[in-house]
């Protein structure tokens, strides 16, 4: 199913390369909350794959596959956003429990 090239298969490695340098990224600062790294290379992965998928609906797939990946990336992004408004909200000397 795959040619030799496929510009849709590269957008798509590509995504998920740039979700996975997010969150080697957010580990630097987040060191000590592993879920919201993890969150953060998820959301930035699958946001950009919503991206790719709007950008490329001319080259196959399905017509709801570019609002599928953007509503996965608004969720990952909402998941993520909670999670670091709990993280702030509590005391520090909680936070170092964890």
């Amino acid at each position: 199913m795959f040619d030799p090239f496929n510009l849709h298969l590269l957008h798509d490695v590509g995504a998920f390369q740039i979700g996975i340098g997010a969150a080697l990224v957010a580990a630097l600062a987040w060191h000590d909350d592993a879920l919201s790294v993890a969150l953060l290379g998820a959301t930035t992965g699958a946001l950009v794959h919503a991206i790719s998928h709007v950008i490329d609906r001319s080259l196959g797939g399905r017509p709801s596959d570019p609002w599928t990946m953007s509503v996965l990336a608004i969720l990952l992004g909402a998941a993520l956003v909670l999670r670091r408004s709990a993280r702030q909200a509590r005391p520090a000397s909680a936070q170092a429990d964890k």
